[in-house]
C-alpha cells in the first residue's frame, strides 16, 4: 500500500534506483537540509565524474578504502527515499535476488511503530515483536547472528527527544554511540532517475515521459525532483487531472514560494480555512518541537479529523495507522510560514510574529532557512508592507544583531511607503537597515524626517542602490548628509528627492555630491521645488555641465522647477556632452518657444543619445514645432516625445506630422 496515495501499487514496479554515496557526513556542511541537498545537486551535473554512486547490492560490501563494517547508516533529508530503499532491500532479500548466502534472518523495524509502547524492549523483544508470534525460533537465530540483518527504519520518528537521529544534522550525535559505523547518503534522483520515476508511475510510460518533459521544462519545479517526494506529489496531479498540462498556469520563472503555494492549493485540496488554520498550526507547532510523527489527538486540538481528509499533505503511517507526519518538509514549512501570514475569523495572523524568536532562537545558523525563505516569498503578496513594518520592530526587540542580520540577508526591497508614523518606527527600521548587507531598494515617504531622524538612518543609506524618500520634508539641513550619501554609496544609482522643499542651497550641496569621483548615480528626481530651486538660470549649472561630464547619468526628472529659455543653453550642453543621458523630464516649466529654439541644438548634436524627452506644460505654440520637427527628421534616438498641454495649433501639428513622414524619424510614441 502506498502510503502517499492510499493505493495498492507493486513496489518492485515502482521503485527507482536511487543515488546513493558511500561518505561520512560533513559536521562544517552549513544551511537547510534541503536546500544543501539542491546544491549538491547542481554540482554533482557540474561534476559527474566526481560523484560514483553505490547501488543497494554495494550497502553491505567494503568501501572505497576496502574497509568492511557490521553497521550501515543511510543518512539525508526528510523525504529523499531512505525508507524507500531499506523496503525494497528487504523485497530483493525476501525474493533471493540479493544476499542469499550473507543474511539467513532479515527483520524489518519500524521506529514510529514504537511509539505507542511504553516498555522499555531488548533487541530480542524488538525481533519478536517484528513476526506473528509462534513463526520464530529464536533460538536459531541467535546461533547465526554474524547472518543476521536487521533494519531499523525512521530513526528520526522515535518521539524521545534526546535522541540522535539519521537527518544531516543531527547524524554525529549517532555515530559517537557506534562502532565503525559506514555512513552513505541518500541524495535522492539525479535528472536520469527523475525520468525514469516517471515512467515507471505510469501505467504508459509514454505518458510518464511526456508528463516529465512538461515537468522539466519549468526550471524551478525541475530542480524541485531531486526529492522523490516531490516526484510522487506531481505524479499524482498527472494521474487525477484530465488537462494535457496541468502545470500550465505556472509561470516559466516561478519562484520556489510560487509552486509550493500553488501544488497546496490548486491540488491538494487544501481550501477550506478552517482546515487550514489547523493544518497552519500544527506544521508550525511540529517544526517548533522538533517531532516528525504526531497521533490522532494532535490532529483532534487542531480541528483536523483524520488524515484522509487531507490527501497529499498528511501522511498515515502503514504501520501503526493511529500515526502520522507530513507528506513532504517542504509543504509543513510552507504552513508554517503561512501561520505568520494569513488571517484568521478575527483578523489576526494565525501565528503572531514574536512567535518568529521562538522559531528560530538565537542559532548561529538557523534550521528553517526554508520557513525563512517561504516567509518573504509570501511577503511579496497583499498586506507586505504591514508585515514588513511588524518584522522589523520584532528584530528591533530582540536586540540580537547577528539573529536580526540572518533575517535581513533575505530581504532586498523594504517598501514602507505612508507607513512609518512615530519615531519607534523609525528606530525599528534604522536598527534593520543598520545590520542589512543585502538591502537594494528602500522607499519612504509621508513621513517627516528632520536632520535628527535622517541621522539615525544615515548608516542604512550607505548601501542601497534605490532610495525613494519623496514627501519626506527634507530641507537644506539635511542636504549636507544627502550629499555625503550621493558620495559615498557606490552602489546608489537611483535617488528621489521629489517633493522636498530643498531649496537652492539644498540643491547646491547635493550637486557638490554629484561632483564626488566616487558617484554612480543614474537617476536623479527633485521635482515641485521652490522657484529657481536648481539654479540654473546662472552660471554654475554649465560649470556642472562640464565637470560632471563623465557621470554616468541616465534619467534626469526636473519637473516643476520653474526653468525658463535661460536654463536651455546649459541643458543643451548636457545634451551635447552626455551621451549616456536617455530620459530627460522638463516639464511644468515655462521654456517659451526662445528656449525650445536653443535645446534644439544640443538635441542635434550627434553625441546626443536621448531617446524619451518629456515637455508637457512648457508654453510652447506652433514656433516651436519648427524646430522639434528638424530634430525629429535627423535625430537618430528618439524614440518617446511629450508635447501635452501646449498651445501647438493646426500649424504646428501639421509639421510635425510631416516630420514623421521622413525615413529617418525613429519616434514610435508621441502624446
Amino acid at each position: 500500500l502506498n502510503p502517499r496515495s492510499g493505493q495498492k501499487v507493486s513496489h518492485h514496479q515502482r521503485y527507482t534506483e536511487l543515488f546513493l554515496r558511500g561518505r561520512k557526513p560533513d559536521p562544517e556542511e552549513r544551511g537547510h537540509e534541503l536546500l544543501a541537498m539542491e546544491r549538491k545537486h547542481q554540482e554533482m551535473e557540474a561534476h559527474p565524474e566526481r560523484c560514483p554512486s553505490l547501488g543497494l547490492e554495494g550497502l553491505f560490501g567494503p568501501d572505497a578504502e576496502g574497509r568492511s563494517s557490521r553497521t550501515t547508516v543511510l543518512f539525508g533529508p526528510a523525504g529523499i527515499g531512505k525508507t524507500m530503499a531499506l523496503r525494497k532491500l528487504m523485497l530483493d532479500w525476501a525474493s533471493g535476488e540479493s544476499w542469499p548466502a550473507k543474511f539467513a534472518y532479515a527483520f524489518y523495524v519500524s521506529c514510529g511503530a514504537l511509539n505507542g509502547s511504553s516498555e522499555t524492549m531488548s533487541l530480542v523483544d524488538l525481533i519478536a515483536n517484528s513476526c506473528p508470534p509462534g513463526t520464530l525460533a529464536m533460538e536459531d537465530i541467535l546461533m547465526h547472528q554474524d547472518n543476521l540483518l536487521i533494519v531499523l527504519d525512521a530513526f528520526d520518528e522515535l518521539n524521545l527527544g534526546n535522541l540522535p537521529t539519521t537527518r544531516p544534522k543531527a547524524i554525529g550525535s549517532l555515530l559517537q554511540y557506534l562502532r565503525s559505523a559506514r555512513c552513505v547518503e541518500v541524495l535522492g534522483f539525479h535528472l536520469a532517475q527523475r525520468k525514469e520515476y516517471f515512467q515507471r508511475f505510469f501505467e504508459d510510460r509514454e505518458d510518464g515521459a511526456q508528463a516529465f518533459e512538461l515537468v522539466r521544462s519549468n526550471k524551478t519545479l525541475s530542480r524541485m525532483c531531486f526529492l522523490p517526494a516531490s516526484c510522487s506529489v506531481i505524479c499524482s496531479i498527472f494521474s487525477r487531472t484530465t488537462q494535457r498540462d496541468p502545470l500550465k498556469d505556472i509561470p516559466e520563472k516561478a519562484t520556489v514560494t510560487d509552486i509550493y503555494v500553488w501544488l497546496l492549493f490548486k491540488f491538494l485540496g487544501c481550501h477550506s480555512l478552517v482546515n487550514l488554520e489547523g493544518l497552519c498550526r500544527l506544521a508550525k507547532e511540529r517544526l517548533l518541537h522538533k517531532t516528525a510523527v504526531f497521533d490522532e489527538g494532535v490532529l483532534k486540538e487542531h480541528g483536523l479529523g483524520n488524515a484522509s481528509t487531507h490527501p497529499g499533505i498528511l501522511l498515515q503511517d502503514c504501520h501503526v495507522t493511529t500515526t502520522y507526519k507530513f507528506n513532504h518538509l517542504g509543504f509543513q514549512e510552507l504552513l508554517a510560514a503561512l501561520s505568520f501570514c494569513l488571517l484568521d475569523s478575527d483578523g489576526n495572523t494565525i501565528s503572531s510574529f514574536q512567535e518568529l524568536e521562538e522559531v528560530f532562537g538565537h542559532q548561529t545558523e538557523s534550521n528553517f532557512t526554508l520557513l525563512l525563505r517561504f516567509l518573504f516569498g509570501l511577503c511579496g503578496k497583499t498586506r507586505s508592507e504591514e508585515k514588513l513594518l511588524e518584522l522589523c520592530h520584532c528584530l528591533y526587540e530582540t536586540e540580537d544583531l547577528l539573529f536580526a542580520k540572518n533575517i535581513m540577508r533575505h530581504i532586498h526591497d523594504l517598501d514602507l511607503r505612508e507607513l512609518l508614523s512615530t519615531n519607534l518606527d523609525l528606530a525599528a527600521v534604522a536598527f534593520c537597515l543598520s545590520v542589512s548587507d543585502s538591502l537594494q531598494s528602500l522607499h519612504l515617504s509621508d513621513f517627516e524626517l528632520g536632520p535628527e531622524r535622517l541621522g539615525l538612518l544615515l548608516p542604512g543609506l550607505w548601501k542601497p542602490s534605490v532610495i525613494r524618500l519623496n514627501r519626506c520634508g527634507l530641507t537644506v539641513s539635511t542636504c549636507k548628509d544627502l550629499s555625503s550619501v550621493v558620495a559615498a554609496n557606490v552602489s546608489l544609482t537611483s535617488l528621489d528627492l521629489s517633493e522636498n522643499p530643498l531649496g537652492d542651497c539644498g540643491v547646491t550641496e547635493l550637486c557638490q555630491g554629484l561632483l564626488d569621483s566616487h558617484c554612480q548615480l543614474q537617476s536623479l528626481q527633485i521635482v515641485e521645488l521652490e522657484e529657481t530651486s536648481w539654479a540654473i538660470q546662472s552660471n554654475p549649472p554649465a560649470q556642472l555641465c562640464r565637470e560632471h561630464a563623465s557621470s554616468p547619468l541616465l534619467s534626469c526628472r526636473l519637473h516643476g522647477c520653474h526653468l525658463t529659455a535661460a536654463a536651455c543653453e546649459p541643458l543643451s550642453a548636457v545634451l551635447a556632452s552626455k551621451p549616456s543621458l536617455v530620459e530627460l523630464n522638463l516639464g511644468g516649466n515655462p521654456l517659451g518657444d526662445p528656449g525650445i529654439h536653443i535645446f534644439c541644438k544640443g538635441m542635434k548634436n550627434p553625441q546626443c543619445g536621448l531617446q524619451r524627452l518629456k515637455l508637457h506644460q512648457c508654453s510652447l505654440t506652433g514656433a516651436a514645432c519648427m524646430d522639434l520637427a528638424s530634430v525629429l527628421e535627423t535625430g537618430p534616438t528618439l524614440m518617446e516625445l511629450n508635447l501635452g498641454d501646449n498651445s501647438l495649433g493646426d500649424d504646428g501639428v501639421r509639421q510635425l506630422c510631416l516630420a514623421l513622414k521622413k525615413p529617418d524619424c525613429k519616434l514610435r510614441k508621441l502624446a
